[in-house]
């Protein structure tokens, strides 16, 4: 997929000001926005969703734009098709597994169709989900929970995956084994994603290609498979460099 991003963002209050200007054109499935907190990655992700309106610019994912300041084009975020895992999974922790998986199908106040039944339960299936259909977010494990918010963000059969930073919350055994998960996941499901991250080992499990920000610009753009003697040094030396 072609991802092409040119955009600029003001943001201010009465302590800070912050530009961003991010700037991306690049061909890949999966992209690794990459930086310290606060350096724009997930102002770009919001952005992507439609959660966020730039100042100007443009998106366009392939053939299809999102957003032309110039054109006044603005697809809002129910017609964007986006599945979005946020960092601490959002999760509607009064609702059951398979509700919680289902939530992106249900339109207000009606049930879901039976198409729409089997889809929920062919992902609680997929992902693993289907023995606790019945739980509560409260009642299953960190890295279950993880599951769950990708299963809701996949059961709609969205055209892009977006992830902030969807490890943050695991600690480390259980981030490795999570991460090992997700990847296999999205290699079985085949859909682009763009993930938010400061870990070089997410980068390196999930990623083709890593752009790299720094105080709110993009400062490289570079294949993120390294596998020869250099590993992620290509890329991660040239970022801490800057």
């Amino acid at each position: 997929m072609l991802f092409h991003i040119d955009i600029e963002k003001r943001l201010s209050n009465q302590s800070r000001q912050f530009t961003l200007q991010s700037r991306i054109t690049t061909h890949g499935e999966r992209l690794a926005l990459f930086g310290p907190s606060g350096s724009g990655k997930s102002l770009t992700l919001l952005a992507l969703a439609g959660l966020l309106r730039p100042d100007r610019g443009r998106i366009a994912m392939g053939e299809r734009v999102l957003f032309d300041s110039e054109q006044g084009l603005f697809v809002p975020p129910s017609q964007r098709r986006v599945g979005f895992v946020f960092q601490d999974y959002a999760l509607f922790p009064h609702l059951t597994v398979r509700q919680n998986a289902a939530f992106g199908l249900r339109r207000l106040f009606r049930r879901l169709t039976a198409a729409q039944s089997k889809r929920v339960d062919d992902v609680l299936e997929l992902f693993g989900l289907a023995e606790l259909a019945g739980c509560l977010p409260g009642e299953i494990s960190g890295g279950q929970r993880q599951r769950v918010a990708l299963a809701r963000a996949v059961a709609p059969s969205p055209e892009l995956l977006l992830l902030d930073e969807p490890f943050s919350a695991l600690d480390q055994p259980l981030r490795v084994r999570v991460r090992r998960e997700t990847r296999r996941l999205l290699d079985m499901l085949n859909i682009p994603a763009v993930l938010v991250t400061h870990d070089p080992e997410d980068v390196q499990a999930l990623a083709d290609i890593v752009v790299v920000y720094r105080e709110g610009r993009v400062v490289r753009v570079a294949e993120a498979e390294n596998s020869g003697a250099s590993g992620p040094g290509v890329w991660l030396d040239s970022f801490e460099a800057i």
